[in-house]
């Protein structure tokens, strides 16, 4: 289904104020080489469960709940008093997209699409998105794409600056 220039602006404004973009680096255990995988993240939290089914019925999402704990407190005692947070993501290119299309509308996390749009860049193969096959991948590239994941370190970074 594709989007309105209207549902477009509105998602833009979710991660905006209640989303993240990254990259996810990890020890992938089916990667022998001992490098690292990166893989973009596109997130939204919220606490309205009707939120998070509405963009899932709009996208290729997936979605967990109560995904946040909360840092140095026993998250049983923590929740006693809160909401339940539900999570929303998209990763790779189903991100990517996503970004493309909501990239006008963007104000606060324009940066960290841009970005993206760059660490699409790295991905091996002409036809990734339909294949889903990595080309085998060469140090220049995992250099990018770690250059890239240090920037988004950088944006993503809170607190006083």
């Amino acid at each position: 289904m594709a989007l309105s220039e209207v549902e477009k602006a509105y998602i833009a404004g979710l991660i905006d104020g209640e989303g993240c973009i990254y990259i996810d680096r990890y020890k992938d255990k089916r990667n022998k080489s001992g490098n690292f995988s990166y893989t973009l993240r596109v997130k939204i939290n919220n606490t309205f469960y009707g939120m998070i089914e509405w963009l899932d019925e709009r996208t290729v999402g997936v979605y967990k709940s109560n995904s946040f704990k909360c840092k140095g407190q026993e998250y049983d005692d923590w929740r006693k008093n809160r909401k339940p947070v539900f999570e929303w993501k998209l990763s790779g290119m189903n991100g990517i997209k996503l970004l493309r299309d909501v990239y006008p509308y963007l104000v606060i996390k324009k940066k960290q699409a841009e970005q993206a749009f760059k660490f699409e860049e790295t991905y091996c193969g002409k036809n990734f998105s339909e294949t889903r096959q990595f080309a085998p991948i060469i140090p220049e590239l995992m250099e990018k794409k770690e250059m890239i994941y240090q920037k988004f370190r950088k944006l993503n970074k809170t607190g006083v600056k």
